[in-house]
């Protein structure tokens, strides 16, 4: 599940996209889409580890729709070019846009990908869209030249340098359209032309009102919201569970101490009850504690399921990772050594790592009945330039 558009019949999925170039030349586009879960060629992403001044984009999101950080739904990701790094400040917009996507969706009709391109910086606790430094115009000229999208949303002022005024010239292309962000708020029918929407510093404000549907009044639906609360309660009355459903979506981690660029040289990340591991210069075994889980919180509880989201990098099929269960925290450089490394299901475990081929959307199952805390741990084999994902789930 996630968001959908619906025209002349067809559901398609609804993509921001931000161009790349690399070397004076386009490669393609990294096409964004919210989603509830993983569909095939998708990737789960997490914005630290593919655009820079992450954490600023993600306080702009907030300014710009507080509700979109509390949403659950995630961003993933589809490449034209697998082979390609995506990096570089102009991917930022389309970040910003499907943080805020994640809450809000989209008002346009439109059958093809929406391009974005831009820094997203702050002045004050105002954010504003910057210019993009470099190569603007071959990512413009891809847009013209491209046969399938039809919309790209772009900085003011980069359309008003030289580059981009005469390769505007030179194509004449009849059809395309510059507007503003005003003249994208009036446009409600399926959009089937070049059109390009140039998007001034301080208008970011107007560009999330004119791009997407207002979130959820509160205030207007309170009268039903009243009347559906008395008769829950009431149903309700004679016994509220102490516990938390099996199926709950609430995160499982409750202490997460997940170390980062160490002297192993890898970045690891917790967000969504998603481990992100990432290596950079240096090959060697590695372990850390990922988090505690207090299995009080949840009824009937049977099996800890750990997903395979991504392996990426050139990585030992029999090397790359055993997870530790155990009832009492120990520390990162001791879980190797003193942690309790169970066989999942199915698997058997050497020397802490499993054994067998690992492959995207395996699930481990470990048994946990009878466990009331749950500290977790891993031991990691890091190689550079791997880029491994794991999700969790109780059951």
């Amino acid at each position: 599940m996630g968001y959908f558009n619906y025209i002349r019949g067809e559901i398609t999925v609804i993509h921001l996209a931000y161009p790349n170039t690399h070397r004076d030349r386009f490669v393609g586009c990294g096409r964004l889409a919210v989603l509830q879960e993983c569909q095939i060629d998708y990737e789960r992403i997490n914005p630290d580890f593919t655009t820079t001044n992450a954490t600023l984009v993600k306080a702009a999101a907030k300014i710009l729709a507080k509700e979109s950080s509390t949403s659950k739904l995630s961003i993933y990701e589809k490449k034209d070019d697998n082979n390609t790094d995506y990096i570089g400040n102009s991917q930022n917009l389309a970040f910003l846009l499907s943080l805020i996507h994640k809450s809000r969706p989209i008002k346009l009709k439109i059958n093809s990908d929406i391009w974005c391109t831009g820094s997203i910086e702050m002045h004050g606790k105002d954010p504003f869209l910057g210019r993009v430094s470099k190569s603007f115009h071959l990512k413009l000229e891809a847009f013209l030249t491209d046969n399938k999208d039809y919309l790209f949303v772009v900085p003011e002022v980069n359309l008003e340098t030289p580059e981009a005024l005469k390769l505007l010239h030179d194509y004449n292309i009849k059809d395309a359209n510059i507007i503003t962000v005003n003249d994208l708020d009036k446009l409600r029918n399926n959009i089937n032309q070049k059109t390009i929407v140039k998007v001034g510093a301080y208008e970011l404000n107007e560009l999330v009102r004119s791009l997407f549907r207002k979130p959820f009044s509160f205030k207007k639906w309170l009268p039903f919201i009243t009347i559906i609360a008395v008769v829950t309660a009431s149903i309700f009355m004679i016994g509220i569970p102490e516990n938390i459903s099996q199926n709950t979506k609430e995160h499982i981690f409750q202490n997460c101490e997940i170390p980062s660029g160490w002297e192993k040289n890898a970045t690891y990340d917790l967000h969504d009850d998603m481990l992100t591991i990432v290596g950079n210069d240096k090959e060697d075994a590695d372990s850390i504690f990922i988090g505690y889980i207090d299995l009080k919180r949840f009824n009937d509880v049977k099996h800890l399921i750990i997903k395979v989201e991504t392996l990426n990098g050139s990585y030992n099929w029999n090397k790359v990772i055993g997870f530790s269960l155990d009832k009492q925290k120990i520390d990162n450089y001791n879980i190797a050594k003193k942690g309790h490394f169970p066989h999942p299901e199915g698997y058997t475990v050497q020397d802490n790592f499993i054994i067998g081929k690992l492959k995207p959307g395996e699930q481990l199952h470990y048994n946990i009945s009878g466990m009331i805390h749950l500290f977790l741990g891993a031991k990691v084999y890091i190689n550079k330039g791997i880029k491994y994902s794991f999700s969790f789930e109780i059951k």
